[in-house]
This record gives structure tokens, C-alpha cells and sequence, in this order.
């Protein structure tokens, strides 16, 4: 048996020799983790891609031209229109000159009584939804009208409203005109 104890030595230091001398980085399971994530990050990425929502709208899609020729154009169908689009229009522009007038100082008077939309008052601090709420039953609704307030106001909407200060704690009139100028 001690025949066989050296050949058996001999063969595994051998093959421990030979194992030793591959090339350990080519043979590497790290290198199949490696492949394994780099693929699942591109299949992640490009099925993001791939699933964005889109506005099909707004895409810019080819638009099918008229044709060229028309086949009204030589018939008797397309008289009354050729007329038309020939026909003399300064009457009609006339008679329409005082409704437009009419129409442009309704739109005067309507943009001068349409208000701005209401402000986000939460951002401020201090101001929860409760608050900005009933500040909207008084009539504030923007930052302009929070920067605009004056001591009296100041003092008037704490007692209105039970702020104990919180006013002038939180800087209400400095963080408005703040944001008023932001979004001017």
C-alpha cells in the first residue's frame, strides 16, 4: 500500500499544481454574477424606456397631403364657392365693426374683474389647510395679499383668527413677499 500512498500524493499535487496555474479571473463565477447583473440592468433600463407613458397627441406624425387637383374645380358645384371666395367683404367688415368693438371692451371689463387664481398658502410656514382655508373665507387667497398687510391688519386677522402672534413669529408678510416676488 505505500505504493499507492505516493502515487497518490504525486497525482494530487499535480493536479493541485495544475489548478493553481489557470488562469483564475477567466474561469471566475464572479464574472457570470458580473454578466448576470449588467444584463438585468439593461433589460431594466431599456423596459423603462419602452413603458414611459407618451402624449400621442403631441407627437409629430406625417400628415396626409390633399391632392392636388380637386374635382370640383371644373364643375358647376364649385361656382357658388369660387364666387364667394371672390366676393367683395368690406360690407360685412362694416356691419361687423361696432360688435367687435362691443365684444373688446367686454373683454376689458371682464379682465379687469377676473381675479388671479389663489395661491398655495400651506407653503408658508405656519399655515396649515385649516388655516389657508379660513383665510380664503376672508378674502386672502394670494401671496400679494399677505405681503400687503399692514400692522392693523396684522393685529385685526390674530384676533380674527386666535393666532396668538403667529404672525409675526413666523415672518407671514416676509415669506409672502418673498414668494409674490418669485412668481412675478
Amino acid at each position: 500500500m505505500s505504493w499507492m500512498t505516493g502515487k497518490i500524493s504525486t497525482d494530487a499535487t499535480a493536479k493541485a499544481e495544475k489548478a493553481l496555474s489557470l488562469p483564475i479571473g477567466a474561469a471566475s463565477p464572479l464574472w457570470f454574477a458580473y454578466a448576470g447583473v449588467t444584463a438585468g440592468a439593461v433589460t431594466w433600463w431599456w423596459m423603462n424606456q419602452w413603458m414611459k407613458p407618451m402624449n400621442l397627441e403631441a407627437m409629430k406624425w406625417p400628415r396626409i397631403a390633399p391632392p392636388l387637383e380637386t374635382p370640383l374645380a371644373d364643375s358647376k358645384l364649385a361656382e357658388p364657392f369660387i364666387e364667394a371666395a371672390n366676393a367683395d367683404i368690406s360690407p360685412v367688415m362694416a356691419a361687423l365693426e361696432p360688435v367687435s368693438e362691443a365684444i373688446e371692451a367686454v373683454m376689458d371689463t371682464t379682465m379687469q374683474v377676473v381675479q388671479t387664481e389663489p395661491d398655495d398658502l400651506t407653503v408658508l410656514v405656519g399655515i396649515g389647510p385649516t388655516l389657508a382655508t379660513k383665510l380664503g373665507d376672508l378674502g386672502i387667497k394670494t401671496y400679494a395679499d399677505i405681503a400687503a398687510w399692514t400692522e392693523s391688519d396684522v393685529e385685526t386677522f390674530d384676533q380674527q383668527l386666535k393666532l396668538l402672534g403667529r404672525i409675526t413669529r413666523d415672518g407671514w408678510i416676509n415669506q409672502a413677499r418673498q414668494l409674490a416676488e418669485a412668481a412675478a
